[in-house]
């Protein structure tokens, strides 16, 4: 919806609560990934003429291609909506839904490396995982 609705992110960009619930169901999404497929996002690496590269341990293995499918779907969604918030001025609501977004997608990732290439930035000194 959000490539092919306007009124959709401008509806979001003033609902901060909204947008924050859905930047939450990502980051469960990718909790979910990783849960069910531990090592799989904390042994992600980069490769830079083909991007993500997946840990030797789940190559070729029969469930792959749709994790790593999930996963992209997963950044790409949590991008574009994240990205709403970039479109105007934030008050301090929506800075907040920004920051903890952020964190929050960070901490479910598990993997600093691969946080910052998807967000341009990552918190070092946050645990990862649940715990957080």
């Amino acid at each position: 919806m959000i490539g092919h609705w306007d009124d959709y992110s401008v509806y979001l960009s003033k609902e901060p609560k909204v947008l924050a619930y859905i930047l939450y169901e990502y980051t469960r999404a990718l909790e979910d990934l990783r849960d069910r497929n531990p090592g799989y996002l904390e042994k992600m690496r980069l490769d830079p003429a083909r991007g993500y590269k997946i840990s030797p341990d789940y190559e070729n293995k029969k469930n792959e291609a749709s994790n790593y499918n999930r996963f992209i779907d997963i950044v790409d969604g949590f991008e574009m909506h994240i990205g709403i918030l970039d479109k105007g001025p934030l008050n301090e609501e929506t800075k907040k839904v920004k920051e903890e977004s952020l964190r929050d997608f960070q901490a479910a990732l598990c993997n600093g490396l691969i946080t910052k290439y998807i967000l341009g930035t990552d918190f070092t000194d946050e645990p990862c995982g649940k715990g957080r």
